[in-house]
């Protein structure tokens, strides 16, 4: 229906808005021509001669006709805070600083590429004056990365699993990630290239570590020992509807074990730095294709449920809104007719145009200010459940449900002034002789 893979859904919360808008759709349409086409049916004249509102057999339908624009302008106003909700935690989240430098990180997947065919490719790319930096791992950020069993020096026998990258030098300098702590991989150091670590502040924490640098690692999965070089500060590496985990980078110089070579750009002018990559690439591996995608493209990409969530809730919003107002303008029109004797008298004993339309206006604006104090618990309860799904959030503001008021509002009021300025302009002996 939304067109977005299955996976890409993080909750089943989605999946329950998708249907609740769409039944929302059924039902606002289904009430929204009972007033436009039932209502514009009925004879003011009739009802006019009928002994005024006691006797009109349309008394107990008023009723219900007005509990329907209720209904509709319930709607429409709380999927206006649904939609604007979306919008700014969307915007929250892709702007967010996440720990990473996500900007002019260029991503080659590879798989089983030889020793000396990827030290000629990063010293190649190295020698362009437009590259800052290139690395290579098993896992990237913003992808999913594995998990490995690691033992502490301090835990025995005890192993943790663990987030697990491996990775060859310059791996935090081409993600841009901060250290707390230590320092980087070092080609100088000898004892780095038979086992070195770098751990987050989750994974210190972890393992139960004030001052990690220097403590030894085993992982049992490479049988190999190292220690902990440096401290790398938390960063968001997956989703930000998950807090940072645990994680721990190994060095590793066997590319064999790599599947993604990173390259950080200095300039922007990608297509020219691209076309250098790629010559590069087909000199060094010819006959492999050349495929890529930017880091912040990939992050990007694992919000894709919110962007259609955001489109799909904004194009009821527009629709159910519409249909508010086309339900809005059959009641008043039914109104104006019933009261153009009133107008008549009113314009008789001097009332201005505006005054007219106030006064008409303000009986109906009272059942949209009505729907939305109906429409904010509902609204609010809505999207603090949709926000349970995310481990970083925005706050539920109180100037969304304020603008989503003054729109419904400003709106109900055009309909409303489109409809009874015509009456209140109208010859007033004109309307003394109307039956």
């Amino acid at each position: 229906l939304t067109g977005v893979p299955v996976q890409y859904y993080r909750s089943q919360w989605t999946v329950l808005a998708g249907g609740a808008l769409f039944l929302a759709l059924v039902v606002g349409t289904l009430s929204g021509i009972y007033p436009a086409l039932y209502l514009s049916r009925l004879s003011p004249a009739l009802l006019l001669r009928s002994g005024g509102p006691s006797d009109d057999p349309s008394r107990g339908s008023a009723t219900v006709r007005r509990a329907l624009v209720v209904f509709q302008f319930t709607i429409s106003a709380a999927l206006t805070i649904g939609a604007l909700l979306v919008t700014r935690q969307l915007d929250f989240i892709q702007s967010k600083d996440i720990g990473i430098a996500r900007q002019e990180v260029l991503v080659i997947p590879v798989s089983a590429i030889q020793e000396d065919a990827y030290s000629a490719l990063k010293g190649e790319l190295l020698r362009m004056s437009s590259i800052r930096s290139v690395t290579a791992s098993f896992s990237v950020p913003g992808e999913r990365i594995v998990m490995d069993a690691i033992r502490p020096a301090n835990a025995r026998e005890q192993e943790y699993g663990i987030r697990m990258i491996l990775a060859d030098f310059d791996f935090p300098e081409t993600y841009g990630l901060s250290l707390t702590g230590g320092r980087s991989f070092s080609r100088d150091r000898m004892a780095d290239t038979a086992g070195a670590f770098l751990i987050n502040e989750k994974a210190a924490a972890l393992f139960g570590w004030d001052s990690p640098v220097g403590k030894t690692v085993a992982y049992p999965g490479q049988k190999r020992n190292g220690q902990v070089v440096g401290i790398l500060k938390d960063f968001n590496f997956a989703s930000l509807h998950a807090p940072v985990e645990p994680l721990v980078v190994s060095l590793n110089v066997n590319p064999q074990y790599f599947k993604n070579i990173a390259v950080r750009m200095r300039t922007r002018d990608r297509h020219e730095t691209l076309g250098a990559i790629e010559r590069t690439w087909k000199a060094v591996l010819p006959g492999r294709p050349f495929e890529y995608y930017f880091l912040d493209e990939s992050f990007n990409n694992l919000y894709l449920s919110e962007v259609k969530l955001r489109t799909i809730v904004g194009a009821f919003t527009l629709l159910g809104t519409l249909i508010a107002c086309m339900g809005l303008f059959g009641l008043v029109t039914l109104s104006v007719e019933k009261r153009t004797k009133e107008i008549g008298i009113r314009k008789v004993l001097g009332a201005t145009v505006g005054g007219v339309v106030g006064t008409i206006a303000g009986d109906f604006l009272k059942l949209v200010l009505l729907a939305n104090l109906i429409a904010w618990p509902i609204a609010w309860y809505g999207a603090s459940r949709w926000l349970e799904d995310f481990a970083y959030r925005t706050d539920i503001s109180p100037w969304l449900f304020a603008a989503t008021a003054g729109v419904t509002l400003l709106l109900a009021f055009l309909t409303i002034a489109l409809q009874a300025t015509r009456a209140a302009v109208a010859n007033p002996v004109d309307a003394l002789r109307y039956e």
